[in-house]
């Protein structure tokens, strides 16, 4: 048994060494590939990095036309400024709704 166990250990030991020099030879060539590397592919190596950053997006403004409300609110803002923000937006719809539609329609 004492056999099997020394030639177990040999084994574990054959297979040590060349698991380190493996991990040896995959060190020495990434620091051979890295100093034999152009400044050219250093360059794209950049530009693929930019190209791989996100865009910035296009942002589209809201072109229409505000409603008669959205106007309304906007001048009738101003008065409310003492008011706590949601209490002058409920003030506003009271007063929009208090206004007959030909009121309205001058908004």
């Amino acid at each position: 048994m004492n056999s099997i166990a020394n030639q177990v250990v040999e084994r574990i030991n054959q297979n040590y060494e060349l698991d380190q020099a493996f991990v040896e030879a995959v060190r020495q060539y990434i620091i051979e590939a890295i100093a034999n590397q152009t400044e050219e592919e250093n360059e794209n190596a950049d530009i693929s990095a930019k190209a791989r950053a996100p865009q910035k997006t296009l942002v589209v403004k809201n072109t229409r036309a505000p409603s008669a409300y959205a106007r309304f609110v906007k001048a009738v803002y101003p008065e409310l400024k003492d008011i706590p923000p949601k209490q002058r937006m409920v003030e506003a719809g009271k007063r929009w709704r208090a206004l007959s539609k030909t009121d309205q329609a001058k908004y």
